[in-house]
């Protein structure tokens, strides 16, 4: 997750910077320096900030004046205006000896000295007056636009392994097909849906998968819904949330028949009322069922994958994100005899490893699986990571050991994560170190531990009585 952060921060500089080299440009003469402003912001933007030299294949066409990216995408860099039906006209064209044919290419991306435009040529077309055509989504330099959403202009979210993208051709194809409202209550529809589903891929990782037997739109809860409200809204009247969960509710109900959605306003605000009331995070450290839960999984079909997965967690309680994408080169070292040294990189930092994690990670690499991911799909596939609903699935069938024990039910990566960073304050352990081992942003760690919790620990621990400033006060004399 905290990758994930880095990339978009690094992608928000991005956009500063060819923000910052427009502006240079606007008044120059076109044909002295299109080539100038070109390459610095694809050299520049583009391919470090945005992640273009990952693609397998990157072409130049002289007759389109644009870069083709593995076929799939072009990207045009412009000074001249730009009109969607003109762009799109010639952007999903190509040129050939043969003469002009439709493109195969599915995205666009125009970059002008006023703004950017991401465009779709596959965008379902509908009955609206107002239909958005081809265009995803529109950054105007220096307006509040689309610029939130820069990010999802990289390699990753549009050709990439988590083509989140496609969740903003989604709510385009919803307003052109499906939207029942109004061109004037559009904005606040697009504008609530929009960061909602950045929350949903971004924040708590439901990549967009849409096919004839997975839909990511089934997977999306209302707790997320919920989590959403709380953790990035400042929503405080009732109204203004039935609002969000009315816009939210259609586009959800087209997307998905299975969608949870599918409810009242009033249902909602009852289900939200009773989410905040308890407390979500159950403690989960407890010895001996954690050694049921291992026990179990060690009788499994991929059990050491599942039993170094679940030691991993309980080590450093990260998110199912980053175990998914580790990696045996680029998160550890080795020796000589071929043994797991001591320390997991992780985030440009070395922490030191438990013993029997350890042990787990080299029985699992003693199986010879194929590829360089530590969790991998199948023995048959190590070459792709985990999928996420698969490290859930690895959870959630502990139920089994006693259906009746609702333990079992509340051991989940997210439950480990919250009780570890309590189990190690009662165990002593300083709370900087306890954000160094887990990753844990200064903002974020009331999402771990309150001040109550913390009043409590400390009151337990047998402290001498005497104020901590009570020495240095004595030198101050």
């Amino acid at each position: 997750m905290e990758k994930r952060k880095a990339n978009m921060r690094k992608s928000a500089d991005g956009l500063k910077k060819i923000e910052e080299e427009s502006k240079k440009y606007l008044k120059a003469e076109k044909e002295s320096t299109i080539e100038e402003f070109r390459k610095c912001v694809f050299e520049e933007v583009f391919r470090k900030k945005l992640g273009y030299d990952c693609a397998s294949s990157l072409k130049w066409s002289v007759e389109q004046q644009v870069y083709i990216i593995n076929d799939k995408l072009k990207i045009q860099i412009t000074f001249d205006e730009v009109n969607e039906r003109s762009v799109v006209n010639r952007l999903f064209r190509d040129y050939t000896e043969e003469g002009v044919k439709d493109s195969i290419a599915e995205w666009g991306i125009v970059v002008s000295l006023k703004g950017i435009w991401l465009f779709n040529n596959n965008i379902g077309k509908g009955q609206s007056d107002f239909q958005s055509k081809k265009t995803v989504l529109e950054i105007i330099y220096g307006k509040n636009s689309d610029q939130y959403y820069f990010d999802f202009l990289s390699y990753n979210n549009i050709l990439g392994i988590e083509p989140n993208t496609y969740f903003f051709k989604d709510i385009v194809e919803y307003k052109n097909c499906y939207y029942k409202g109004s061109e004037k209550s559009w904005s606040a529809y697009s504008s609530a849906l929009k960061r909602f589903l950045k929350y949903c891929s971004i924040d708590i990782g439901k990549w967009y998968l849409k096919s004839e037997t997975n839909n990511v739109y089934d997977t999306i809860e209302l707790t997320d819904f919920y989590s959403y409200i709380e953790k990035k809204t400042k929503l405080e009247k009732e109204n203004t949330l039935k609002n969000v969960f009315f816009y939210i509710k259609d586009f959800m109900c087209c997307m998905s028949e299975k969608s949870a959605f599918d409810i009242s306003t009033k249902t909602m605000l009852d289900g939200f009322s009773k989410i905040l009331k308890q407390d979500e995070r159950q403690n989960v450290i407890n010895l001996g069922k954690l050694k049921k839960a291992i026990q179990y999984l060690e009788t499994g079909k991929n059990k050491e994958r599942d039993v170094a997965m679940f030691l991993m967690e309980l080590s450093f309680g990260l998110e199912r994100r980053k175990l998914r994408f580790l990696k045996w080169r680029e998160n550890f070292d080795w020796n000589n005899d071929g043994n797991i040294k001591e320390k997991l990189k992780l985030e440009e930092k070395e922490i030191r490893m438990p013993e029997e994690l350890i042990k787990a990670l080299q029985r699992l690499k003693a199986l010879g699986v194929s590829g360089d991911y530590v969790f991998y799909r199948t023995k048959d596939n190590g070459k792709e990571p985990m999928r996420e609903d698969v490290i859930n699935d690895v959870f959630s069938k502990l139920i089994r050991i006693d259906p009746n024990d609702e333990y079992y039910k509340a051991l989940t990566p997210a439950n480990i994560r919250a009780s570890l960073v309590r189990y190690l304050l009662e165990q002593g352990e300083s709370l900087e170190k306890i954000i160094y081992l887990m990753n844990i942003e200064i903002w974020n760690l009331g999402n771990y531990i309150s001040l109550k919790d913390i009043d409590y620990i400390v009151e337990q621990r047998k402290e001498k009585e005497s104020h901590p400033m009570e020495e240095f006060f004595e030198k101050l004399k």
